[in-house]
């Protein structure tokens, strides 16, 4: 049934619905596409409240002091109770309208009151255990715990460099990601610190994993500048990496050019452990850059390394290709060289990256026939 509305607005020949009114605004930098939302902060030049001053737009400035309005309203009226930091003030830039906004600010404070209570819980959990045990015998056995596993990771990771193909990670391709990219790179080798440390404990042999291109040099290369600060504490020490080596110089100076091969879905031939020779991965994110293949193809060509393509095909039902991660890309080149099985080594990824694995012969001979 049409309403009255609906029949006036058809008769007079005026539209029938409402068009949105969209804010034109001014950015000082171009946006970006993350998991299918536009973002236009944090960005390359503006990473703080101080860059924000320096380089936003007089629109961007006026949207700042209104959003600092609001949340002075709602910590008036009692609503808040938190202090934002820089990067929480340039997420909510990235919101337009003021419901959006309290939302955002729900979201803050309630990751805050969760935070208060984990920190609760552990401090509860220390002091049973401090009634248990006297503490100066805890923290005793905790160093001998602490230094008993490093030394057994140090050891293990030995015995790989001796005895297990390596993978190498090339960081060559740092100069071409932005900011946000460098950030998830170093989360994803973060990651494969983790896993590098639960082989240790595996019956499969421990990951042999060596960075190189870390340019243009160890200390200043942005990825692990980044790894230090946000993930291992700016006094760690990188020989407390479990790599097997950090090193500036290329995999052209480490091992000769026949027994490489750059891992790129660009190539047509598919990766056979043991057969292709030493694989390269490049360290870039994931689901972000649809040109990343592209990137390490391109590098491969220029360095006249072969190329392949690791063995699996994507589930065509999926509305877009599904990328692994690089610790992801790891773990599964180390699984299959370890099995030679594509399906056994598709095991170790999670359930929501799962792929469709096949025997590599017969993805051969499907791509050729």
């Amino acid at each position: 049934m049409w309403s009255i509305k609906l029949l006036g607005r058809k008769l007079t020949g005026t539209n029938c619905y409402r068009m949105k009114n969209h804010w034109s605004r001014l950015f000082s930098s171009p946006s970006l596409s993350v998991n299918g939302k536009t973002v236009f902060y944090p960005t390359d030049k503006i990473r703080n409240l101080e860059d924000f001053e320096k380089f936003a737009s007089p629109e961007e400035k006026e949207l700042l002091q209104k959003v600092q309005s609001e949340y002075q309203a709602l910590r008036a009226m009692g609503r808040l109770e938190i202090e934002l930091s820089d990067l929480q003030w340039l997420l909510l830039m990235n919101l337009d309208t003021a419901k959006a906004r309290r939302k955002k600010f729900r979201i803050f404070q309630m990751r805050q009151r969760e935070r208060i209570l984990d920190k609760a819980r552990e401090s509860e959990s220390e002091e049973k255990e401090e009634e248990l045990m006297p503490a100066d015998i805890t923290l005793f056995y905790k160093h001998i715990y602490t230094a008993t596993e490093r030394l057994l990771i140090k050891n293990r990771v030995a015995q790989a460099m001796m005895l297990e193909d390596p993978i190498l990670i090339d960081l060559g391709l740092t100069d071409k990601l932005v900011y946000k990219e460098i950030l998830a790179v170093a989360g994803q080798i973060q990651s494969l610190v983790a896993a590098i440390n639960a082989s240790v404990y595996e019956p499969s042999p421990t990951l042999n994993v060596i960075l190189c291109n870390v340019k243009p040099s160890v200390e200043e290369n942005e990825v692990i500048k980044i790894l230090r600060m946000r993930h291992l504490g700016r006094n760690a020490r990188l020989e407390d990496l479990p790599f097997s080596l950090v090193t500036e110089k290329s995999y052209l100076e480490l091992f000769p050019r026949e027994d490489l091969v750059y891992l790129t879905e660009d190539a047509r031939k598919y990766y056979y452990p043991g057969d292709d020779g030493i694989p390269i991965i490049g360290a870039m994110e994931d689901q972000k850059r649809s040109d990343s293949a592209k990137l390490s193809f391109k590098r491969a060509f220029k360095d006249d390394i072969i190329t392949c393509k690791l063995p699996f095909k994507y589930d065509k039902t999926r509305s877009r290709p599904l990328r692994l991660a690089l610790n992801q890309i790891v773990e599964y080149v180390a699984k299959l060289n370890f099995t030679h099985d594509p399906v056994q080594a598709g095991d170790v990824l999670p359930s929501k990256k799962r792929i469709q694995n096949d025997n590599i012969n017969e993805v051969e001979d499907n791509e050729n026939g």
